[in-house]
């Protein structure tokens, strides 16, 4: 009988442990994965909704009607990562209606994704020559460790940490031997994961972009650069024509924010690239002895503690060496040679570089489309796989061309040790208890004692209106939601298929936007937008009850309540029935008021010193 082949078993070992650690670390989501959420509240309960409703109820595979009513909204910015919710959409209308289960599916199409991170990083170090255990640990490690890992809270397309490894593996393969095919595949793989989220494509374009400008400065000839030419078409250009056309495909949007707010509040920063906040080690470190900014996961992403000292001992040698010898040191690979001042450049990007400099923000004007992904710090996903693979590659070397085995050890065993101790600690960090709420389980809705629609016909209402009333999307202009409010206002959506004249999405066109603000602002005239909807049903009015004492902050919302008719109450809820008509009259009792109130003040007050002061209190 032949002896298994060691690299197989090698892989089936690591698919088998990755499996196993994503069960243990997400235990819940994996044996209850429709009703358990990640989260109920912003940007992870809008993946799910959004994802859920165009499964369910849009009636065309490009257009999302869920919120934005009487709009919708295009599905590339809605975050219910097209290319999923549009296949499983495909397979309800023509296989077996699997809609029901989409919570499931998004949980654990997201959890497989680090399943498949620690592959593509298993095969990249395979193809390095490093030893089966040493690449086992080595793809777990940065696996959990990834900053990816920590988007599971709320940004479910973002958290496909297997993408960069993946541009890394066939950037490697295309090191190896230039193939049409593999550039074809390339491309398809980049077209399909921007559909996951559309910074997959940035993120990609941009490190290839780097890979072959430094590849084509090593190999420097004029039919190389024909040849790369073609190849970098087919690898970006053709993904970047595609989208294009699939975003502007059916889109009647021509205004969308082509300067959002906020370009260099979400960059990287140094602190989160070499040091960890969601680390032990380095919480104390913060607490005793100096003290580390506090930043978000959008400046973060840090490379490991092993990576940060190896970074500064090889600043320190290369100046000892006054800088005559090569920076990096077992750089054999050609792979490795174009990675690293590939990866650099891109963190520079990441940094803010060169916008951040005196007197370069002006550069901001000249970025064209790019000028959309205000997520700087995201493309330091790319450091942190290409500098973590240049890493333990050249510590596996230093440890191999030591000749006693102790000082292996002294190399290896720390360094892995540090590297599982952070990645647990990080993974865990990442991991909270699952949200519950039965209200999503209709099953379970239906025959609880708070069923909100038990005696309402859900067919007579055209549209549900939140109250607080919330927009954001437009990157401009923001009313968030408060409390509850977003995943009450959606459940009628997320049951029966009703939209809703909330927004809480991406890029929204500047005009939708303008004619949706006064829903969120005083009553002082009527909403012009009810008045131009395609019917005359009234409006499901969705009330967050524990909100109301925040009304009177974002508007006074008893002008426009005084023409409803109450539904539906309990200690959370209160549902009313408004027609459409409503804000007229609103508008009107505003007007009353005021009008009254400026009466009353001119009879009972005079100006006196600036101040309007009551006339019986003048002497």
């Amino acid at each position: 009988m032949k002896h298994l082949n060691p690299k197989i078993i090698g892989f089936a070992l690591l698919i088998f442990l990755s499996i196993l650690l994503v069960y243990l670390r997400f235990k819940p989501y994996v044996d209850q994965p429709n009703s358990s959420f990640f989260d109920l509240y912003g940007d992870g309960f809008k993946n799910y909704a959004t994802t859920l409703y165009h499964i369910k109820f849009d009636s065309t595979y490009m257009q999302y009607e869920g919120m934005n009513y009487p709009y919708g909204e295009h599905v590339l910015f809605t975050d219910c990562q097209p290319i999923l919710a549009n296949s499983l959409k495909f397979i309800s209308q023509n296989v077996v209606d699997v809609s029901d289960y989409t919570v499931a599916i998004v949980n654990l199409t997201m959890l497989f994704s680090f399943v498949l991170c620690s592959i593509f990083l298993y095969l990249i170090f395979n193809r390095l020559k490093l030893p089966i255990w040493y690449n086992i640990l080595v793809s777990l490690g940065l696996t959990f460790l990834a900053p990816q890992l920590y988007r599971v809270i709320g940004h479910y397309g973002l958290a496909h940490s297997f993408v960069v490894p993946a541009i890394l593996y066939f950037l490697m393969r295309f090191e190896e031997k230039r193939s049409w095919t593999l550039s074809a595949v390339t491309a398809v793989f980049i077209i399909l994961t921007a559909q996951l989220h559309f910074y997959f494509f940035a993120i990609s374009a941009v490190l290839i972009t780097a890979y072959f400008f430094f590849y084509w400065l090593r190999n420097f000839s004029g039919q190389l650069t024909g040849k790369l030419a073609l190849h970098y078409g087919i690898q970006v250009l053709t993904p970047l024509i595609f989208l294009q056309l699939w975003s502007h495909w059916g889109d009647t949007v021509r205004d969308r924010p082509t300067l959002p707010m906020g370009f260099l509040d979400f960059r990287a920063f140094a602190e989160g690239i070499f040091t960890g906040s969601k680390i032990p080690f380095w919480q104390w470190i913060d607490r005793t002895i100096v003290d580390i900014r506090d930043l978000n996961m959008e400046n973060e992403a840090f490379v490991g503690t092993v990576s940060t000292i190896f970074a500064l001992a090889l600043i320190v040698r290369w100046c000892i060496r006054r800088f005559k010898k090569p920076f990096l040191p077992y750089v054999e690979s050609d792979f490795l040679r174009n990675l690293f001042p590939a990866v650099f450049v891109i963190l520079l990007f990441s940094l803010g570089l060169p916008f951040t400099l005196p007197g370069m923000s002006g550069l901001l004007d000249h970025m064209g489309p790019f000028r959309q992904f205000r997520g700087l710090g995201r493309f330091a996903w790319a450091f942190y796989f290409g500098w973590n693979i240049i890493v333990w590659y050249s510590l596996y070397q230093l440890a191999a061309n030591a000749k006693k085995i102790w000082i292996k050890g002294l190399i290896l065993v720390p360094a892995l040790s540090l590297l599982a101790y952070e990645s647990f600690h990080f993974a865990k960090a990442s991991y909270f208890s699952p949200w519950k709420d039965e209200r999503l389980i209709k099953s379970r809705f239906e025959t609880s004692e708070n069923y909100w629609f038990k005696n309402i016909d859900i067919d007579r209402y055209q549209a549900v209106l939140p109250i607080p009333y919330y927009h954001i999307g437009s990157e401009n202009f923001e009313f968030g939601p408060l409390g509850d409010q977003l995943r009450f206002s959606l459940i009628p959506g997320w049951h029966f298929g009703i939209p809703n004249l909330g927004v809480f999405l991406s890029r929204n066109s500047y005009s939708q936007t303008l004619e949706h603000l006064p829903l969120a602002l005083y009553p002082y005239r009527p909403v012009d937008l009810l008045s131009r909807l395609p019917n005359q049903k009234p409006l499901l009015v969705v009330i967050d009850r524990v909100q109301r004492g925040n009304f009177a902050a974002k508007n006074d919302f008893s002008y426009l309540m005084r023409q409803g008719k109450l539904l539906y109450a309990d200690d959370l809820v209160e549902l009313y029935e408004l027609p459409v008509d409503a804000t007229i009259k609103a508008a009107e009792l505003w007007h009353n008021d005021v009008l009254n109130g400026w009466n009353y003040a001119q009879e009972n007050f005079t100006l006196r010193d600036g101040f309007m002061c009551r006339i019986a209190l003048q002497h």
